[in-house]
């Protein structure tokens, strides 16, 4: 979101490293700091709409306008758990051949409810059976917000003061996490 207006105006305001990214991206980010996954689908399901954001080639993927993962722009009104469940299939579907992550990671406040092995099931009934949808659950969406933040933080001060390798990120982590 760099380019965008606030980004712009609060670099010309502070003498600091300006970071302005999208709720969702940051919790991806979070999880992404912990895992490492290759490559990585982040959905938070809401009680109205769906936000998600993707990892691929060591770059959150942001699109043209950086709009990519905006699935909050595609809203439903507090659909019963079993649409719900057939909104998880189409959306898992839907990322898992369009983007091809090695995981997808869901999160959000409805999810106790929902049958992950019954949606899994669902998804086996309409994919070819050699593919293997990697699919997990976050418990924890405010720690994987703020592990985000931090991580991309941390990565601008070295992006601009350093050459470094993203692999360090577990021991720097754990470094601030001493203080």
């Amino acid at each position: 979101m760099e380019k965008h207006e606030i980004a712009v105006n609060l670099k010309a305001q502070l003498d600091v490293p300006v970071v302005v990214e999208n709720d969702v991206k940051s919790m991806m980010m979070g999880v992404q700091a912990d895992n490492q996954y290759e490559s990585l689908a982040y959905v938070y399901m809401s009680q109205t709409g769906v936000g998600s954001a993707y990892y691929l080639n060591q770059q959150i993927l942001k699109g043209n306008q950086a709009f990519s993962g905006e699935l909050g722009l595609l809203p439903y009104q507090q659909p019963s758990m079993a649409v719900l469940e057939d909104i998880c299939v189409q959306l898992f579907m839907t990322i898992a051949l369009t983007i091809d992550p090695k995981q997808i990671i869901v999160a959000g406040p409805r999810l106790s409810s929902l049958s992950l092995s019954h949606i899994k099931e669902k998804i086996q009934t309409y994919l070819s059976l050699r593919y293997q949808l990697d699919i997990d659950i976050s418990q924890d969406l405010i720690s994987d917000g703020l592990n985000g933040l931090h991580y991309m933080g941390i990565l601008r001060l070295f992006d601009i003061y350093t050459h470094y390798e993203k692999q360090t990120w577990k021991w720097i982590k754990n470094l601030f996490l001493c203080f």
